[in-house]
């Protein structure tokens, strides 16, 4: 392997010298540098990085220096873009690389901005909402490739470091004129043993310019958690702090702090104290998300917090996502009152908030005096149809298998739905045989898990297993209608089923957004439209998908009631619709990571839309 591996990094070293100049617009000349990178991402995993292989590797790619940064950036990431997996976030295909299986001897090399924007706003569509959220230009974590990105990069840099070693937090300070320029650090991976001796004051004194830190963690060792508490920057200029658990706070004040997300936080009696530091110190946060884990004992808890209140005038969007513990039913109304007795916010703040009861939908409005709740992917609200007049966000999610697992799957559904009235209302027009129903996502975790989505059946089993509540609910494609939804501003679809199987139930419910029964205009807010057609292949299906959308959007316009854009989401390839009123993604590797970032887009149009009308 590596005299093949030699030989083609004397032949890809050839071809670069005598055609650097146009390496950019040749297509051969990337797919020899494709191949010297490819090589040098698989002997990363058995050789050392000071091996003559690496070293010839690097020098072999040294007239890239010629190229443009972003053209630099394109072309060291096509091969790790196509295994579908990122730092920081889970590996999407299903099982991992094999490289992947020991961590100690991957690195990432280059990242691209777009990979940034997957990194951080995969987290939450609500940070898609934030228009100032910067945009670095490029990424190195691997400290072999520290000078060589330093002389052909420009602009701001990130680091993206899994689980580092000292030596190599060094290294990437060495170079004063490289360090100036890092503007965001991402520490990914599992903390524990000797990588603890890597969280040390004196590795983050070289970044005067930093202003974002992050850190997604899962496995942490104790003693290296007040490591990390020192390892971030003067907190008077940090502007971007994202953690994995309330133990990472610090206890120093965040003056400049204008984005704050946790992605774990436990109730317990110091939970209080380390939040309520950071936010009372933090009078310029746009953007807030809790990511909080509950247990039934967690209400008494709350009752012992102090009631101090603290106002939010610039906060623009709050997340909240309240996670009962183990499914053991402990109630969420004790931590939204406690949430309303310590918040004041703007009367226009964005709030995305994710619940697995229907409390919080209803009482939020009235706990917050807000009028308007963008409630994103996330409804377990059957009690009452009330929390319907106020979504401007759904998810149609279309996923039929066999008639058997359609039986199975609907017998696990009736026992785990509530017995309510509103809930048997959904689901009683389908008669015992099923005549193939599209299915209503009225529940997920968070969005960006649709990288890890169970199909819908084997989500209800589990479910129906542990004895949690109702995920799924079953809808004729008219049954959309009769949830009124009112502000229904935005309807992503999800196919995950053949096309051609699926396709009567898509223009049925198509048709169903045309009219309805009593001849009035269904959903007269809805404006935008996404499509996920990531997860099966569209083949020849893609014109006529488009020709009932433009069927769909005419019809509409000419009742005063336009679809104004249209999201597309395809395998591998581009659409070919460009109409005026569609806005066309490619799916380039992570289709999920495109959606969401047309899904926040598109909400947060929806939403500034909805605030000037209620201004006006």
């Amino acid at each position: 392997m590596l005299k093949r591996a030699l030989e083609n990094v004397q032949k890809a070293r050839d071809d670069l010298v005598d055609g650097a100049d146009s390496l950019r617009n040749s297509a051969k000349r990337m797919l020899i540098t494709y191949r010297t990178c490819f090589i040098l991402y698989k002997l990363k995993r058995a050789l050392d990085e000071s091996h003559p292989i690496i070293c010839e590797l690097i020098n072999a790619s040294q007239p890239m220096n010629k190229l443009p940064p972003e053209v630099l950036c394109d072309i060291f990431f096509r091969v790790p873009s196509r295994l579908k997996w990122y730092p920081g976030s889970y590996p999407i295909c299903k099982s991992q690389p094999t490289f992947m299986q020991n961590t100690k001897h991957y690195r990432p090399l280059l990242l691209t901005c777009r990979y940034w924007h997957r990194l951080i706003m995969n987290t939450s569509a609500c940070w898609s909402t934030l228009e100032d959220l910067p945009r670095p230009g490029y990424f190195y974590s691997l400290p072999l490739f520290v000078n060589y990105v330093g002389r052909c990069a420009e602009g701001p840099l990130c680091i993206v470091v899994p689980a580092p070693s000292t030596s190599e937090m060094c290294e990437l300070c060495r170079d004063p004129n490289i360090s100036a320029r890092v503007k965001q650090i991402v520490l990914t991976g599992n903390w524990s043993g000797s990588n603890q001796e890597c969280c040390n004051d004196i590795l983050f004194s070289s970044y005067p310019s930093l202003d974002t830190f992050a850190l997604y963690q899962h496995r942490v060792g104790d003693n290296s958690i007040p490591r990390i508490r020192r390892i971030l920057p003067d907190s008077s200029r940090l502007r971007q702090l994202w953690l994995s658990d309330v133990d990472f706070i610090p206890t120093t004040a965040f003056p400049a702090l204008e984005a704050f997300s946790i992605n774990s936080l436990h109730i317990d009696p110091g939970f209080e104290r380390s939040l309520w530091i950071l936010l009372c110190s933090s009078p310029r946060l746009k953007a807030i998300e809790l990511r909080i884990i509950m247990k039934l004992a967690d209400g008494s808890i709350l009752a012992q917090c102090s009631q101090t209140k603290v106002s939010f005038n610039a906060l623009r969007a709050l997340t909240l996502e309240l996670r009962p513990k183990s499914w053991d039913g402990a109630s969420t109304m004790p931590l939204l009152r406690w949430f309303a007795t310590h918040f004041t916010i703007p009367p226009d703040c964005l709030i995305h908030y994710s619940c697995v009861t229907s409390e919080g939908l209803v009482t939020l409005p009235h706990l917050f005096n807000i009028t308007v709740i963008a409630h994103t992917v996330h409804l377990m609200a059957y009690e009452s149809p009330r929390v319907f007049e106020r979504v401007l966000c759904f998810e149609l999610v279309v996923s039929i298998t066999t008639e058997d697992d359609r039986k199975h799957g609907f017998d696990a559904l009736r026992d785990v739905i509530p017995a309510h009235d509103a809930a048997r209302a959904l689901v009683q027009d389908h008669p015992p045989e099923f005549p193939s129903p599209a299915i209503l996502c009225l529940g997920r975790t968070r969005f960006c898990d649709s990288l890890r989505f169970y199909p819908m059946l084997h989500a209800m089993r589990r479910l129906h297993r542990v004895g949690g509540g109702a995920t799924w609910v079953l809808l004729q494609p008219s049954s959309i209608i009769q949830l009124a939804l009112p502000c229904l501003a935005i309807l992503l679809i999800t196919l995950r089923v053949p096309f051609d199987a699926q396709l009567h139930i898509l223009t049925g419910m198509l048709d169903a957004l045309m009219s309805s029964p009593d001849g009035n205009l269904p959903c007269t807010a809805l404006n935008k439209l996404i499509f996920d057609c990531s997860w099966v292949p569209i083949g020849g299906h893609q014109e006529l998908l488009s020709h009932k959308v433009r069927e769909l959007a005419s019809t509409r316009a000419s009742l005063g009631h336009p679809i104004d854009r249209v999201f597309y989401a395809f395998i591998g390839r581009d659409s070919t619709d460009t109409g005026n009123r569609e806005l066309c993604l490619n799916q380039y590797d992570t289709t999920a990571s495109l959606v969401s970032t047309a899904y926040g887009q598109a909400a947060r149009d929806a939403v500034e839309q909805e605030w000037e009308a209620g201004r006006n």
